[in-house]
């Protein structure tokens, strides 16, 4: 995620999933990741740890709020603000895969 417009101002990200799929991102572990100030085209990424509780096939609401503040405690999940803007996303939970695969084999002599 990045933070294009045209100003330098700072900005704050953070990322909520509703876990529980109760339609709120207020219960403990549905605030899943916090930026630091963010200026300019600045990007801001990181991992989220899904937690074992959540069932594969299941669909999630994931909410992006990029607030105009350098005080992350002024971004919450809902309700207003003067600058800065709300996404959310529909996520399915799949299965993890821990396939291996080869992407180059390289002759470095003949075996005997």
């Amino acid at each position: 995620m990045s933070s294009s417009d045209a100003n330098n101002n700072n900005k704050i990200a953070k990322i909520f999933i509703d876990y529980n799929n109760n339609g709120t991102f207020t219960d403990d572990n549905e605030l899943v990741a916090t930026s630091g100030n963010l200026a300019n085209a600045a990007a801001f990424t990181g991992n989220i740890a899904v937690p074992n509780t959540v069932s594969i096939g299941n669909y999630l609401r994931m909410r992006i709020v990029l607030q105009e503040t350098s005080n992350a405690a002024d971004v919450n999940a809902c309700g207003t603000y003067a600058k800065g803007e709300t996404q959310d996303y529909r996520l399915l939970v799949i299965n993890p895969s821990n396939d291996v695969s080869v992407t180059s084999i390289t002759n470095t002599g003949s075996l005997e």
